[in-house]
């Protein structure tokens, strides 16, 4: 287990790239490296009210030296309880506007 609290069982690569790094000098293509793009997924099994847990991952990944982080995001893996919370307010929400309009 890491500082976060996270274990290799909430990461894992999701894709895995290698490009060759190029430049043209005096008009010809030439390799000067590599450059290695590598995506993941992590699984946080909750976020805190705040969600400063999630924003302490972000920043610990942020200082890691090279790398960019350019593309994030975030969703609930059992949905069913924020699926009935919606209908809930959706449904009070028109029983309120039918109320409104008689």
């Amino acid at each position: 287990m890491n500082s976060s609290g996270l274990t290799t069982d909430n990461y894992y690569t999701t894709g895995f790239s290698v490009y060759p790094n190029t430049s043209y000098v005096n008009g010809t293509s030439v390799v000067i490296g590599q450059i290695a793009y590598e995506s993941f997924q992590i699984i946080i099994p909750f976020a805190d009210v705040n969600g400063s847990n999630i924003g302490l991952i972000i920043d610990a990944l942020a200082a890691v030296d090279g790398i960019i982080i350019s593309g994030l995001g975030f969703d609930i893996a059992n949905k069913t309880d924020v699926y009935q919370l919606a209908r809930a307010v959706a449904y009070t929400n028109a029983q309120q506007k039918a109320t409104d309009y008689t």
